[in-house]
């Protein structure tokens, strides 16, 4: 939809790259972290809260929320980055009805089993599918950005390279 001007992993959420260079070139007034463990935790609600710019509106909510949220249309006056720490949480998301088109792949630490990727991005193997079947499958644009000023990355390419076995 319109007003999903980013959807974005990132697995730190809210930081300086986000604060200082994606939300300005991205024109937003609210910020939604779709997260089910940080939409029970009232600590890092105010703590986010708390290192979000003035001025923008910052939701945390669970997956099931979010879509039922989506769905009364609540967020039709938003202009709005989506943000996720992790591919499930994004899978769950789009399989619940929320229309993702396009997937920036920010931020994913490197935890066992992952690939350093591109810059400060990891995935296993099994993120790798998830992503490139939603991709297919959703007719999803998905691609590897770390700032806006960054050139993206195909997910295709960094698949090939990374974890060819994937491509089908």
């Amino acid at each position: 939809m319109e007003n999903l001007k980013l959807c974005r992993i990132d697995d730190r959420l809210i930081h300086g790259q986000v604060v200082t260079k994606w939300i300005k070139s991205v024109q937003i007034n609210m910020i939604l972290i779709i997260d089910d463990k940080f939409a029970k935790d009232t600590f890092m609600q105010s703590l986010y809260k708390s290192v979000a710019p003035g001025g923008l509106k910052l939701k945390m909510m669970s997956v099931d929320d979010a879509c039922v949220q989506w769905e009364k249309d609540q967020f039709k006056d938003s202009e709005m980055m989506v943000l996720f720490r992790n591919v499930d949480t994004v899978l769950r998301v789009v399989e619940k009805g929320i229309p993702i088109k396009s997937l920036n792949i920010g931020g994913m630490a490197t935890k066992h089993g992952s690939k350093t990727v591109v810059g400060t991005i990891s995935l296993t193997e099994e993120e790798a599918k998830i992503l490139y079947d939603m991709q297919r499958e959703k007719d999803m644009d998905i691609y590897f950005q770390i700032l806006p000023d960054n050139s993206k990355g195909s997910l295709v390419n960094v698949l090939k390279k990374h974890f060819p076995n994937v491509i089908k």
